[in-house]
């Protein structure tokens, strides 16, 4: 079980990784891909439930929203890391 919890943590790094790369991409303009409002979503979905507090801060920053983004998926991944350490 702790494999698979270890594996999935993994995995969940690498999309959130994704998820936040996606968004600085979208947001330059890199690799000739356009400007997209919805480049986000990933990054909102990772970072839940922490995410929905984001709706009841005034308008935000790009860089804070990202920034508040990143954070939410750090507490999901301590959590994610606390719940490998209990189970034993």
């Amino acid at each position: 079980m702790r494999k698979a919890l270890l594996a999935l943590l993994v995995f969940y790094v690498l999309c959130c990784l994704g998820a936040l790369g996606l968004i600085v991409v979208s947001q330059r303009g890199l690799y000739g891909l356009a400007p997209d409002p919805l480049a986000a979503v990933f990054a909102i979905v990772l970072a839940l439930p922490w995410s929905l507090t984001l709706q009841a801060l005034p308008s935000l920053g790009a860089r804070l929203v990202l920034a508040l983004l990143a954070m939410g998926m750090a507490l999901n991944l301590v959590a994610g890391i606390w719940l490998m350490r209990r189970w034993r």
